[in-house]
């Protein structure tokens, strides 16, 4: 399931890429998580093969184990809540505006819509998909770096309107 949801998840950039400005691809925040629950969904395929750092005492044994292990639950802890963030904003507030914004280009119009349409719900999908296969559990502590996130994002887009002068 998970490779099938990677699969899904990688159309959604071929789509961007098809109809989309690709020189704006890292100004939406829905593109950041795109970007996140790819890394999420290729680190758990990695660690559900991996017999050696992911095995019952693999922290008493191994030290990668600690920084394999930390990197997947972050990123599994991340990608939760971006595309809670991400879906639930995008189709309850922006869709009907984004719809009219895009869905109204002279030649990629219906390629827009369709790519709106899969970026807010593929990856959203693909991180449930994770969530039910993966035997892994929230851990308060990761949360922090969703602060770091949100600066890291904030500040990449005031440096993109200082230097474009667009938002």
């Amino acid at each position: 399931m998970r490779y099938l949801s990677l699969f899904l998840v990688l159309i959604c950039y071929v789509t961007y890429f098809l109809y989309m400005d690709a020189d704006g691809f890292f100004i939406p925040f829905t593109n950041w998580t795109l970007i996140v629950t790819t890394f999420s969904l290729i680190s758990s395929i990695a660690a559900s093969s991996d017999s050696v750092n992911f095995q019952k005492d693999a922290l008493q044994t191994s030290e990668t184990a600690l920084y394999i292990q930390a990197r997947h639950h972050l990123l599994y802890t991340i990608t939760i809540v971006m595309n809670f963030i991400c879906v639930s904003f995008y189709w309850f507030i922006l869709r009907e505006e984004q719809q009219k914004i895009h869905g109204t280009h002279e030649q990629f119009g219906w390629g827009r819509s369709l790519h709106l349409e899969l970026v807010h719900s593929v990856p959203g999908g693909a991180c449930f998909v994770n969530v039910i296969c993966t035997n892994c559990i929230l851990k308060k502590e990761n949360w922090k770096f969703i602060t770091y996130m949100t600066i890291l994002y904030g500040l990449f887009c005031w440096a993109y309107y200082l230097t474009t002068g667009t938002q």
